[in-house]
């Protein structure tokens, strides 16, 4: 359920290339625009810019914990243990990080 106020996207066909509905598209396209007004656009963006920059700093921290001297050192031995289910996903988390963390 999205709310009484909810945009319900259209289903368009369009060629470029033929040039067939075309416009329609464009005329849905400012139409949306319409329905979420300057203010709703612009809190919008400014959303997806704060997912995006956290999904930037996922990627990071993701990347620096591979490259870690600290977490290879017990990497192997960690995911053995998870495996053999002698370790929980939450502590063998919990020993990674500590493991970056001692760097």
């Amino acid at each position: 359920y999205a709310g009484g106020d909810a945009w319900v996207p259209p289903v368009l066909t369009c060629s470029g290339l033929e040039g067939h509905e075309v416009d329609t598209v464009w005329t849905r396209i400012l139409e949306h625009r319409a329905h979420l007004g300057e203010d709703g656009l612009v809190a919008k963006r400014a959303e997806q810019q704060l997912e995006f920059t956290w999904a930037l700093v996922r990627d990071e921290l993701a990347e620096r914990l591979r490259r870690s001297p600290g977490v290879s050192a017990i990497r192997e031995q960690v995911r053995a243990e998870v495996l053999a289910g002698e370790l929980t996903a939450p502590v063998a988390a919990d020993r990674l990080i500590a493991a970056y963390d001692e760097q």
